[in-house]
C-alpha cells in the first residue's frame, strides 16, 4: 500500500526502456488500492502515470560524466632559440601533427592545446611512454601521468591533466619524465611482460 515505493518501481521501469510493465505495475496498484481500500491512487501517482504516458523527458535520468583510470601525457616545446616566430609556428604545428599521429597509432584520444602544450589521453601508461618514445626529440619534453579523469562529452577533467602540465614544466628538451603513479604501473606492468618494449628491456 505505499504508493512512494509503487512510484519508484514505476519510474525503474519505465527508465529501463519497460514503459509496458510500467503501466501495468500502475493498473495493477490501482486495482489493489480499489479492492482493498476503496480509494483511488492518489494525486502524485496519477500525475506519475499521466507523464509517463506522454513521455516527458525530466522523467530520464542523464547520465553523468563516468570517471575512468587514463594516462595523460603533455608534450611542450623548447621556447628558447627561435631565429623568428615562423620557425616557432611551424615547430608547433609539426608538433601538433605528429602528436595526433601517435595518438591515432597508440590508441590515444588528442586533446585541444593548453597554451603551448599538447595533451593526448591513453588507455594505458604503456601506450603513452611508447607515444612519448616517438615525440621526444631535442626540442621537445614530455611528461606522463597516471590517473582517475573525469570523462566528459567534450574533454576529460581532473588531477592527471594538472599533474602533467606541472610535470612537463620540470622536464628539460629531450627528456621524458614519469610520475610516480605511471612509473608503478609501468614496473607491475613489466612483472607480467606487458610493459616490457616501453621500459626498453
Amino acid at each position: 500500500y505505499r504508493e512512494s515505493l509503487r512510484a519508484l518501481h514505476m519510474l525503474a521501469l519505465y527508465r529501463s526502456g519497460r514503459q509496458a510493465e510500467d503501466l501495468r505495475a500502475y493498473a495493477r496498484t490501482r486495482e489493489l488500492l480499489g479492492e482493498s481500500l476503496g480509494i483511488d491512487p492518489s494525486p502524485e501517482l496519477q500525475d506519475l502515470e499521466r507523464r509517463i504516458l506522454a513521455q516527458e523527458r525530466d522523467l530520464i535520468v542523464s547520465v553523468g560524466p563516468t570517471v575512468q583510470r587514463r594516462a595523460v601525457l603533455v608534450a611542450d616545446l623548447d621556447d628558447a632559440g627561435w631565429r623568428d616566430p615562423s620557425e616557432r609556428d611551424t615547430a608547433y604545428g609539426r608538433r601538433e601533427a605528429d602528436i595526433e599521429a601517435v595518438a591515432a597509432t597508440e590508441g590515444g584520444t588528442k586533446l585541444s592545446p593548453k597554451g603551448t602544450a599538447g595533451y593526448v589521453v591513453f588507455n594505458d601508461a604503456n601506450s603513452a611512454v611508447r607515444a612519448a618514445r616517438a615525440l621526444v626529440n631535442d626540442r621537445t619534453r614530455i611528461a606522463v601521468d597516471l590517473g582517475d579523469l573525469e570523462m566528459r562529452a567534450d574533454e576529460p577533467i581532473g588531477p592527471p591533466l594538472a599533474r602533467a602540465a606541472r610535470l612537463v614544466a620540470i622536464a628539460h628538451p629531450g627528456q621524458v619524465l614519469l610520475s610516480s603513479a605511471a612509473h608503478d604501473a609501468l614496473a607491475i606492468g613489466a612483472q607480467t611482460g606487458w610493459a616490457a618494449e616501453s621500459l626498453g628491456r
